[in-house]
């Protein structure tokens, strides 16, 4: 069944085929020549010429000769390529949680962050060497047999020359060579004397501030209660020691002299009681309110994942719009990779047009104070608006309904008209007509706003109405109202049909005694 894969059909029975076929990779990309099946994405391999990579280069000997498989020695080391490559492995892979599943095509999931384990860069005196430390073991023999010893099937001969390869020729040897040759030695001992400072000032002196006043704003002033300042940040409560704050005197030494200073709440920076007594640290946390300035946007935009997240909640049955807003951005491994091969997306087809729905100058209008006047006197142009000009030129639109439109017209929103399709299929009989998928959809409109709604039916089914007022015309009489014209055409129901058959029932038979 050649080619079948790109062309399920859930209709067929495939029980009897065991094998399909996604046929030969016939296509060939015109920027980076890479071969590709018919079924794939014109613009999945290079994006269309967009990415170039540069050719890789020839591997050094002796990998090159060892990855040709013309030798004996080449077919030992392809055979066993993967116990070579486990030889000189620098790193161990970790997860903080894996989910095993059996049976048919068994996976390894992995749920949260992936790991790649570097660890020291010498072996404890009690443990042999490994991973990455094997690399730093003085002498090459013994490198190449603590390697066959982990990793048995591997020849030492052939281990050696590759080991020599990499110490030649990978940047990442060099670099983890370079950190050792920067480890703290135990023959030199580098002593900093905190008693060697100018002499005269403190070791841990600030520098006096040039205008009289802290940079922070300290003292601050003392609030009964916490208010929002002039620039959106919050004033913390800071109470009067008559109002329940707390007042105390610290012994300092100041200008070579022991001075007592009294401290209050206008001198103390805010902290958490519960968080710095948890992490013996100080952690300032603050509410987030309002600011002025744009570049919190960039930042929070930018910036890597939150650590920790925490939040309070008084009602477990709230619902958080923020939240599912969030957790509906998430792009799956399946939708991401959809789109990478840039498939068709699902949602995105067909294309979906609204269409207004308002009485003759109901439309929305957004106005100021200096263009009232010009909003009113002339009203922007709506879908529908456009649509009376359209069946005034257009003859081919005088055929259709409001809703068919956008099949065969694509609406321009930046002119407010609506222009002829380029694309599509040609509609026999009407040149420069093409017909493609996309659907209108006009707004619903409650029953109780009685004359749009009977507008709205009215839609649906008059063809290539010029005006409102042609709308409201049937058999050449101009109804009133929209709703008279909808009783003409028969689009309304009433319950005139029983008063009918009481009357006839009335005259023909009374009740009997």
């Amino acid at each position: 069944m050649e080619g079948e894969a790109f062309r399920y059909d859930p209709t067929k029975s495939y029980d009897s085929h065991p094998q399909l076929s996604i046929g030969r990779m016939t296509d060939v990309c015109a920027h980076c020549e890479a071969y590709k099946w018919p079924g794939e994405a014109p613009g999945m391999c290079c994006s269309n010429g967009k990415v170039k990579l540069s050719p890789l280069k020839p591997p050094p000997e002796p990998l090159e000769s060892l990855m040709s498989g013309t030798t004996s020695e080449s077919k030992h080391f392809l055979e066993n390529i993967r116990q070579y490559n486990s030889c000189f492995q620098m790193t161990s892979f970790g997860a903080s949680e894996k989910v095993f599943e059996s049976g048919f095509r068994p996976t390894f999931k992995v749920q949260g962050q992936v790991y790649h384990r570097v660890g020291s860069l010498l072996p404890s005196s009690d443990e042999e060497p490994k991973f990455l430390q094997i690399y730093f073991m003085g002498d090459e023999r013994k490198q190449a047999d603590r390697r066959c010893k982990t990793n048995p099937g591997t020849r030492g001969d052939i281990v050696m020359k590759l080991q020599q390869m990499l110490h030649q020729y990978n940047t990442y040897v060099h670099s983890f060579k370079t950190a050792l040759e920067r480890m703290p030695s135990d023959e030199y001992n580098v002593i900093i004397k905190a008693d060697k400072t100018p002499v005269g000032e403190h070791a841990r002196r600030f520098n006096e501030p040039l205008d009289g006043k802290c940079t922070r704003r300290y003292p601050r002033q003392l609030l009964r209660d916490t208010e929002t300042g002039e620039d959106g940040y919050p004033l913390y409560r800071r109470r009067k020691p008559e109002d329940g704050g707390i007042k105390t005197k610290l012994k300092m030494k100041i200008n070579n002299s022991n001075q007592e200073i009294e401290i209050d709440n206008k001198w103390i920076v805010p902290y958490c009681p519960l968080l710095s007594r948890l992490f013996e640290a100080h952690i300032n946390v603050e509410y987030c309110n309002s600011v002025k300035s744009i570049k919190y946007i960039c930042k929070y935009v930018n910036k890597g994942s939150d650590q920790a997240v925490f939040g309070l909640e008084n009602d477990r049955n709230s619902i958080d719009e923020i939240k599912h807003y969030q957790l509906g951005r998430y792009i799956s491994s399946n939708e991401a990779i959809w789109r990478i091969l840039d498939y068709p997306i699902h949602e995105r087809h067909p294309t979906v047009i609204h269409l207004a729905v308002h009485l003759e100058n109901g439309q929305r209008i957004y106005f100021t104070e200096d263009n009232l006047h010009e909003k009113m006197n002339d009203p922007p142009r709506t879908t529908l608006t456009a649509f009376f000009l359209l069946c005034q030129k257009d003859d081919y639109a005088k055929t259709l309904l409001y809703c068919d439109v956008p099949k065969y017209y694509t609406w321009d929103a930046s002119e407010k008209v609506f222009k002829r399709r380029i694309q599509g299929t040609a509609v026999h009989g009407y040149p420069n007509i093409r017909e493609t998928d996309a659907l209108g959809r006009a707004y619903t409109v409650h029953p109780n706003n009685f004359e749009c709604f009977f507008l709205r039916l009215l839609l649906h089914t008059v063809r290539g109405p010029t005006s409102f007022e042609a709308i409201r015309t049937v058999n050449g009489q101009v109804c009133a109202t929209f709703r008279e014209a909808c009783q003409l055409n028969g689009l309304l129901e009433d319950d005139d049909q029983w008063d009918a058959t009481m009357s006839e029932a009335a005259t023909i038979q009374s009740p009997q005694d």
